[in-house]
């Protein structure tokens, strides 16, 4: 077996494409690249450990997987590498049966990026730091900022010099009670998002105020006449113009013409397409069987520096989703579920390192120990009233009161039996995404079933070739005879550690 690997790096002056093997490698004349020398450098293609989550979790944030490769440099051969731009570029790892098997037959076993290159061998060895392509989502989502330059009334919206270089608030899908930006205080105009949204209805101390209709332009918005009480949009800018508040300013903001575009997997499309990632970079597919699987309305406003793959998550631990990059670096989402069918069988047969074999508890909140209760919070109000931020008119309803001075909405679904079996049985919470009741709702009922019965987490150690294709989020069955394993228990695949100089892959299970 040979390993292949080609990395892309910034001479300073271009991009060039760097080609290394574990063994001397010359692609044929009709190959793509054509009679092109990979260097015998690689001494170990090194290790490379991914999760769906963080290690050892079931939901919650999502981890960059990340290993290293280590490359022989006693020469000096790659001393100019050292001046190479590496940061955020590609690498691929292919593999082939031999050395004398057609390029054609490779198999891409990696696609991510390169962090850096470093040595504690300077002498003889250098050593690339490897992320998968999450690494890429490690960056704000929202990269426009306010100019401060609006200094008095006129067709400008940039605030004032207290705004300058804030971020521009974003809003995808339904939010409720967010704080709008004076972004021209001298003629009442303030946004809601960077960018068009459906409708906006805005709020003084509570209270709604009138909508007089939608205007195409910065210019019309402000020659618009507004009267006390009212207020006018910009829908195409996000903006809307008042005359005057007299208490706190909120607005709950629509994005998204349709309910059917506002859910978790359409509204984490366009926050990729927003970040510069097109649709060979994402699975379009993956995200319509999500869609499938949980059509339900989301939300969510981003007012600062928040990263891509933080609010990416936020948006699909609403309906216990993940993001992961295939083999080949292409995003890929799916959703967290009780395991059922399987893509592979593994029996004592394929288990290698058998006393290995291991039983660990999760990195879960309550580690593991089912859960009698789940809490799902949603129909997040982005800004709390309270007292005398409430306008008069709405002090009387003690039911909007309290809606506006709770952030956010929780749906319960609970089994007190399982308290008879599992006596430290755990409450868990989830801040989702989620717009109403009846979805948080059912949420919370999917997970409670998913958490309220006994779940494994397995450790097994197989040859790589046996752990060929799978992926993180695939189930497969573990059949052993012991455990209550003796039919097979079907488990989905949390985490995977190759090491590719051993030829051994570590699949972290649960079920």
């Amino acid at each position: 077996m040979i390993h292949l690997i080609e990395i892309d790096a910034h001479t300073g002056a271009s991009l060039v494409t760097l080609r290394l093997a574990t063994g001397a490698y010359l692609t044929g004349p009709t190959d793509s690249p054509a009679n092109t020398i990979f260097e015998p450098r690689v001494i170990d293609p090194g290790a490379f450990s991914a999760n769906l989550y963080q290690a050892g979790q079931t939901g919650g944030e999502a981890s960059i997987g990340f290993g290293d490769i280590t490359l022989a440099n006693a020469d000096g051969g790659l001393d100019a590498w050292f001046n190479y731009g590496f940061d955020g570029r590609r690498i691929e790892i292919k593999r082939l049966d031999s050395a004398d098997a057609p390029f054609s037959s490779a198999i891409t076993v990696f696609k991510g990026a390169v962090e850096t290159i470093d040595t504690s061998e300077a002498w003889g060895l250098l050593r690339l730091r490897i992320f998968d392509n999450r690494l890429n989502l490690d960056k704000p989502l929202q990269v426009n900022r306010y100019a401060g330059t609006t200094t008095g009334t006129g067709n400008t919206a940039e605030g004032t010099e207290d705004l300058r270089d804030q971020p521009k608030p974003v809003a995808f899908g339904r939010v409720f009670g967010i704080r709008p930006y004076a972004v021209n205080p001298f003629d009442g105009i303030f946004q809601v998002s960077d960018g068009a949204v459906s409708s906006i209805q805005a709020y003084d101390g509570g209270s709604p105020l009138t909508y007089v209709g939608d205007y195409g332009s910065l210019a019309a918005l402000r020659a618009a006449t507004v009267l006390p009480g009212r207020y006018a949009t910009c829908l195409a800018l996000g903006m809307f113009r008042i005359t005057k508040a007299g208490l706190k300013l909120t607005a709950d903001v629509v994005e998204g013409a349709t309910t059917s575009s506002r859910t978790a997997a359409q509204v984490v499309g366009r926050m990729l397409a927003r970040a510069g990632f097109s649709t060979s970079d994402y699975s379009v597919a993956s995200l319509s069987a999500l869609d499938a699987l949980n059509s339900a309305e989301v939300g969510i406003w981003i007012d600062g520096d928040d990263h891509i793959r933080h609010v990416v998550q936020q948006v699909l631990a609403s309906v216990g989703a993940y993001l992961v990059p295939n083999a080949n670096g292409v995003f890929e989402v799916g959703r967290f579920q009780a395991p059922a069918g399987s893509v592979r069988t593994f029996t004592m047969d394929d288990i290698i390192r058998r006393e290995n074999m291991r039983f660990d508890v999760t990195n879960d909140p309550g580690r593991g120990i089912p859960a009698y209760r789940v809490i799902v919070r949603y129909k997040r109000n982005y800004s709390t009233l309270n007292g005398s931020e409430v306008a008069t008119c709405v002090t009387n309803d003690e039911d909007y009161k309290a809606f506006l001075s709770t952030e956010w909405r929780e749906a319960k679904a609970e089994d007190l039996s399982v308290k008879t079996k599992f006596s430290n049985a755990v409450e868990v919470t989830v801040d989702s995404c989620l717009t109403s009741l009846s979805t948080a709702q059912a949420e919370a009922a999917r997970l409670l079933a998913l958490y309220k019965v006994r779940r494994d987490r397995v450790s097994l150690t197989l040859w790589d070739e046996q752990a060929d294709g799978i992926r993180l989020g695939d189930t497969v069955t573990v059949q052993v005879p012991r455990f209550g394993y003796d039919a097979g228990r079907v488990m989905r695949v949390i985490g995977r550690n190759d090491k590719r100089a051993e030829r051994v892959v570590e699949l972290d299970l649960y079920g």
